[in-house]
């Protein structure tokens, strides 16, 4: 409950703009007339314009295209065209006419105030390094210039001030699990020399920046808890100034944040009184696929459904229940569901978040990650939940944890700036060694307790590689994950090994953007065939996790369902916008 003595009679008003469901980022015109905004609801994700005052939607780009940015005298529409695994950035008259291409290789893209440049990211690897370059291009001559490179975190989020000195853009781990880590950095838009701004004091992530026309203010929307995307919380709108002269809230509302580097909720004012943002409402339940001899899908039952977010699926090694993180109890805890009676058990029960769920190969423990200490950590318990300790001491973002098939290691990986890769523990929380030093997430080891595969991000591509668990040894085997879409809130690469070792079953994309698994065979030579689809690729439902029964014959996936609507928030006082 936040109580403020200003605090208007009446509360702030959202009524929804679009119906669809399938509708998000939206920019305003500067006459305030038409909302450019993206939307696949019929099947492909393209720009939409929707007039304020009469309703009228129509379709202005044939797709797929995203993050439309409307030109500063209104004319134009800027945004990011998917095409043949790349991201570039185009423009197109809002009366329409065939796109021109601006530059090539961004993930995202915005208007200087004179319409003369445009910033961009541009995002590749450097030795698994994570690296994104905020850069400024003319119109005119194509020429590029970098103003500013992150290395190994998510930027995102780019808005040029209107007076055009400093681009905002947002800052955030990787993992995007980290509190006191995520800024809103201001850029000087002549030397590149970078302010941080933590908002609010919190320092968690928030959405990009929109801008007050003084450019010494801005609304900005910020979730209340780490794992607020998880946890279902709403967030906050907040208004502040950029020489720290306050923040003030300004409405509650849900609040999307990128996992990836995408699909953060898109904040766009009207005027003092009005703005327009997308609302997301998600929800998923965990689907048991049973698989033929040759791996297909021939057969699927729910396991769990309702209004909750079931997700992280893992069998237990007698293959009788599966473990899961959901939020159904009001927070993020462990449960179990029994395959045989669908009978829900809670394992965990505490304030803090519990999720990345793992069993120990002898079934008798269950590790996890959670935030109790006051950032993530690996815990571990009796496989009931209680006698719950703290293994790891990474002392900033430990994750994902998973067991060797002799139990003497727990692998993970930490988004620790100092020493970000993937580790290696005992169980009793001693001998710590970094294994892959990088920005490697989502570890997880091979049934012959020989190797361990990983994630890392290579551009906007996905990458699932595999080390030696003794030496690290990196293998020339490596599967890409072209990310075609990327409006989809999905950490792509996920993977298990199936039971044999001889394949890995991961979450990727079909060639029309729908999210599923697929399974690659495994061969430590670096040759393999082409990978094969087993599961999921719905249009009604995102596949964003899963899990492999022992006996290799059934896949759990975390079946994602989730609307996203615009919203006219009326009612409102933004006092910087004079």
């Amino acid at each position: 409950l936040w109580l403020r003595p200003e605090a208007p009679a009446q509360p702030p008003r959202a009524r929804s703009l679009t119906f669809s469901g399938r509708d998000w980022a939206p920019s305003v015109s500067p006459d305030g007339a038409l909302v450019a905004f993206t939307s696949d609801r019929d099947g492909v994700s393209r720009i939409w314009l929707k007039q304020l005052a009469g309703g009228g939607e129509a379709p202005l780009t044939a797709g797929p295209d995203d993050m439309a940015r409307f030109s500063p005298d209104g004319a134009q529409v800027l945004f990011v065209r998917d095409a043949e695994g790349s991201r570039d950035l185009h423009r197109i008259p809002v009366l329409g006419g065939q796109p021109r291409r601006v530059v090539g290789d961004a993930t995202e893209g915005d208007w200087s105030p004179d319409g003369q440049r445009v910033a961009f990211l541009r995002a590749h690897n450097e030795d698994g390094n994570t690296v994104q370059e905020l850069t400024v291009a003319s119109l005119q001559s194509g020429q590029e210039r970098i103003l500013h490179t992150g290395r190994n975190v998510l930027l995102y989020g780019i808005r040029w001030s209107p007076d055009g000195r400093l681009i905002a853009v947002n800052s955030a781990p990787l993992t995007g699990n980290v509190a006191q880590a995520a800024y809103v950095l201001m850029v000087d838009a002549q030397d590149g020399s970078v302010r941080e701004l933590a908002v609010r004091g919190r320092q968690l992530a928030c959405g990009a920046v929109a801008w007050a026309p003084g450019s010494d203010a801005f609304a900005v929307g910020q979730p209340t808890d780490l794992l607020s995307h998880v946890l279902g919380y709403p967030g906050l709108v907040l208004e502040t100034r950029i020489d720290g002269g306050g923040v003030r809230p300004v409405a509650w509302l849900p609040i999307r944040l990128p996992r990836g580097g995408w699909g953060t909720s898109t904040l766009a004012v009207l005027d003092r009184g009005r703005f327009v943002m997308d609302e997301a409402v998600t929800m998923a339940g965990l689907r048991e696929v049973t698989l033929d001899e040759s791996g297909r899908s021939v057969g699927e039952r729910i396991l769990t459904r309702g209004l909750s977010r079931d997700r992280q699926p893992v069998y237990a090694p007698d293959g009788r229940t599966v473990l899961f993180s959901s939020n159904r109890s009001g927070n993020v805890d462990l449960w179990t569901v029994d395959r045989a009676s669908g009978q829900l058990r809670q394992v965990t029960d505490d304030a803090a978040s519990d999720w990345d769920p793992a069993y120990s190969p002898d079934g008798r423990h269950v590790l996890w990650s959670s935030d109790r200490s006051g950032n993530m950590e690996i815990w571990m318990a009796a496989v009931d939940g209680t006698g719950a300790r703290q293994v790891s001491s990474d002392g900033y973002d430990a994750e994902n944890p998973v067991m060797t098939p002799d139990g003497g290691w727990i692998v993970y990986g930490s988004g620790n700036a100092a020493n970000m890769g993937i580790w290696k523990v005992r169980p009793d929380g001693t001998d710590a060694q970094l294994l892959l030093p990088g920005a490697y997430l989502l570890p997880e080891i091979s049934p012959d307790g020989r190797h361990v595969l990983c994630v890392t991000i290579r551009g906007i591509d996905f990458v699932v590689n595999v080390v030696g668990l003794q030496g690290g040894t990196p293998l020339p085997f490596e599967i890409v994950i072209p990310t075609r879409h990327r409006q989809e809130d999905l950490m792509f690469g996920r993977a298990r090994w199936l039971p044999d070792g001889r394949g890995i079953a991961y979450v990727g994309q079909d060639a029309e953007g729908r999210s599923g698994i697929f399974v690659q065979e495994f061969d430590p030579a670096g040759r393999s065939g082409t990978p094969r689809p087993v599961a999921g690729f719905d249009r009604s439902f995102a596949t964003e996790s899963l899990g492999v029964s022992p006996d290799g014959r059934h896949a759990t996936i975390a079946a994602t369902f989730e609307q996203r609507t615009l919203k006219l928030v009326e009612g409102i006082d933004l006092r910087y916008w004079r």
